[in-house]
């Protein structure tokens, strides 16, 4: 019975070194306590749209189960952590499991997309938006079966949702 035991410990040990690489989760929770931060868990419950937007944007947002948003306000006193954080980020989101959706450059600021699932339906989104002005933002969208061109015309018509709700202004009060 006893090396029953042990051998389930050392197949247990075995597991969680296999996944010691850096993940974006492990990544979240490290930060949260940090005062470089602005930690958010947004239920999709408190995030509302707009009366008169579309039906396809209110089916795809109620897709989504939960955001966790991490930020990270740049000043002057922080630019060295700036830079080794947005490496780090960055090395997370080479990770195997993640799928490239976009790139982009708008304005001075770098933002990608990426997911985890296949080409129809997501379980996880991925943006990371950095401006070397001002800092960056990590948002990790979960849901069941998102559908990832749904996902995106969600975020361009990012002007119809409730502005109104207390996590914008949260969010607002941060940056400023």
């Amino acid at each position: 019975m006893k090396k029953r035991y042990i051998i389930l410990a050392i197949v247990l040990v075995a597991l969680s070194a296999c996944n010691s690489g850096p993940s974006l989760q492990k990544y979240f929770v490290s930060k949260q306590e940090n005062n470089h931060f602005l930690s958010l868990d947004v239920p999709t419950s408190i995030v509302s749209l707009k009366d008169g937007a579309s039906e396809e944007n209110i089916q795809t947002l109620r897709s989504i189960k939960k955001v966790n948003l991490l930020m990270f306000k740049l000043t002057q006193e922080n630019q060295g952590d700036f830079e080794k954080e947005k490496s780090e980020v960055l090395n997370v989101l080479k990770n195997k499991n993640l799928n490239e959706l976009m790139r982009a450059n708008h304005e001075g600021t770098q933002i990608r997309v990426v997911y985890k699932g296949d080409e129809d339906t997501v379980d996880e989104f991925v943006v990371f938006a950095s401006n070397d002005d001002t800092g960056f933002g990590l948002a990790r969208v979960l849901g069941d079966h998102m559908e990832p061109h749904k996902i995106m015309a969600l975020l361009k018509d990012f002007d119809q949702m409730d502005k109104d709700n207390p996590v914008f202004s949260q969010i607002e009060g941060f940056i400023k």
